[in-house]
């Protein structure tokens, strides 16, 4: 074969490769496409002008692969893998980013159980502790008014002992005035005795000198 034959047969070889490539969803019946056997480009391309920014990335997928069904277009298609593929990397991310959301969720759950049991551990104790002092403060205020009424008890008894003190050593004062009148009056009683008791010897013995049979009377007192 010629240089030039084999040239030309490689041109023609490769534009049916191209065209192979180009129309290979020529066989391919999808949902997108329309009836309609010819369809505009520009019309495919605006799509009733949508705004291809407002859309997610799953929705840029789909939008693709159906201009690319729609369109026979490999351009289009490879558009569509790179979206899915990026979609598919970005909900791998989503999934770790959740996932590790999720331990961090049930992590903090877990402590918040822990420490509402502490805190309820902790209320229960302090319930406990609360009631013993009350208990406590309830019985110590009983005592104290056990105390306080012994107290004012002592305190009366103190004061009449007070009284009846006073009122012993005001007696006792008394009976030291009363002994010591009594003492001059006995010794008052005594000289005035002593002397009645000498002019009675006196005048018996003056009377009875001339008996014989009786003698002097002594009125003097014996025990003394």
């Amino acid at each position: 074969m010629k240089p030039a034959e084999n040239s030309t047969q490689k041109s023609i070889t490769g534009n049916n490769n191209n065209m192979l490539k180009v129309n290979k969803f020529r066989n391919v019946k999808s949902r997108y496409l329309s009836s309609k056997t010819s369809t505009n480009i520009n019309d495919s391309y605006n799509m009733d002008n949508k705004q291809f920014k407002n859309m997610s990335l799953k929705e840029l997928g789909d939008e693709f692969y159906r201009l690319a069904i729609k369109n026979r277009d490999d351009v289009i298609y490879e558009l569509h893998k790179e979206i899915c593929k990026k979609y598919e990397e970005i909900q791998v991310v989503q999934y770790k980013n959740i996932n590790e959301l999720q331990s961090d969720c049930k992590a903090m759950t877990e402590k918040i159980n822990s420490d509402n049991t502490r805190i309820n551990n902790i209320v229960e104790d302090s319930d406990v502790q609360i009631n013993d002092l009350e208990n406590k403060f309830e019985d110590s205020t009983k005592e104290i008014a056990k105390l306080n009424k012994k107290v004012e008890t002592l305190l009366k008894h103190k004061q009449e002992s007070t009284i009846y003190i006073k009122t012993l050593e005001e007696e006792r004062d008394e009976f030291k005035i009363t002994m010591n009148a009594l003492k001059g009056t006995i010794e008052e009683l005594k000289t005035a005795n002593l002397n009645l008791t000498n002019n009675l010897q006196y005048r018996i013995h003056y009377n009875s000198q001339g008996e014989d049979s009786f003698g002097a009377l002594d009125l003097t007192n014996r025990n003394e």
